[in-house]
């Protein structure tokens, strides 16, 4: 039976990058994104989805069902578990497969569901620096602007709360390897290190067959594509925060995000906010402007209307 390698991060963290490179083994095998572990989850969850059928209703009836005609408490995580093995071990190409990897950033809202439904299964953390996020973030998701930025607000401010919670939790576990963006790209040491924690053997091949890895399906298809060595691009966000608005943006993040996160990454948020402060900017954007303008009334009004979105 295939077994689950969860690759979990925030959005832009070098996530697809990664991915490339661990399915570049010949016993690992993977899609973009699989998602599905999200809404099967949240079937037991009364907060967190909208649906047209009522979706408090459901869980309140699955529970209902649970407590009273079910002997075995769990059985609803082993279904679910039960599924998930049968769709990994449905994408394997051969038998020398030995690992599934699912890689979906938004598992940061299920992660101790995904620890407890998979207690064997391996969990490897992918952290980076804010600012290299928030910079890919503004390229990757809105084409190099700040429209409708409102929509990055879970990944800026919950996701990285909740992996660092997640990381707290279960510091102790042996099954849970965290590593940074920043190392990987500098020291092949550290992904030879990942592999020995995946007890997989490395070899310097991986390093350059895997920009010849095709990912399929749903997922990141910019980074898919774009790989085709490993570039140290840590100092890209000066040509990417390059107007006034973007940088108060930038601060107004950083001010805010996940103190325990930064310190996953080795970092200080003084040391950051420093950095930021210290570059300068000489230009004036009216279109950063009026997007930002939209992005704090959007975020103004689902404040006070309770209304939560994603993308």
């Amino acid at each position: 039976m295939i077994k689950p390698i969860f690759l979990i991060s925030l959005p832009r963290s070098g996530s697809t990058m990664l991915q490339k490179i661990l399915m570049s083994h010949q016993e690992i095998v993977s899609t973009g994104e699989p998602w599905f572990l999200l809404p099967l989850t949240y079937l037991q969850k009364d907060e967190g989805i909208k649906a047209v059928y009522g979706h408090k209703s459901s869980v309140q009836a699955i529970k209902f069902l649970k407590e009273n005609y079910l002997t075995d408490k769990n059985s609803f995580d082993k279904e679910i578990r039960k599924f998930a093995l049968n769709m990994y071990e449905n994408t394997a190409k051969s038998k020398n497969e030995k690992y599934f990897l699912d890689k979906t950033p938004r598992y940061y809202w299920i992660l101790d569901d995904l620890i407890r439904i998979f207690p064997d299964a391996k969990f490897i953390v992918l952290v980076r620096n804010p600012i290299s996020i928030f910079a890919s973030t503004i390229e990757s998701f809105h084409n190099n602007s700040l429209k409708r930025f409102d929509y990055a607000y879970y990944d800026f401010f919950i996701g990285p709360k909740k992996i660092s919670e997640f990381v707290l939790k279960h510091k102790n576990n042996k099954n849970i390897y965290i590593t940074k963006y920043e190392k990987l790209v500098k020291d092949t040491g550290e992904i030879e290190r990942v592999f020995d924690f995946l007890e997989l053997k490395f070899s310097s091949n991986i390093l350059n067959d895997f920009t010849k890895v095709n990912i399929k399906g749903y997922g990141d298809h910019l980074g898919a594509k774009k790989f085709d060595k490993i570039v140290n691009n840590t100092h890209k966000w000066h040509n990417i925060i390059k107007s006034h608005i973007r940088k108060k943006l930038l601060l107004e993040y950083l001010n805010n995000f996940d103190d325990s996160y930064i310190e996953l990454c080795e970092l200080k948020k003084s040391q950051l906010i420093l950095e930021v402060n210290k570059h300068i900017i000489t230009k004036c954007s009216i279109k950063d402007l009026k997007h930002y303008l939209e992005t704090k009334i959007i975020l103004l009004l689902k404040n006070i209307f309770k209304y939560q979105t994603m993308h």
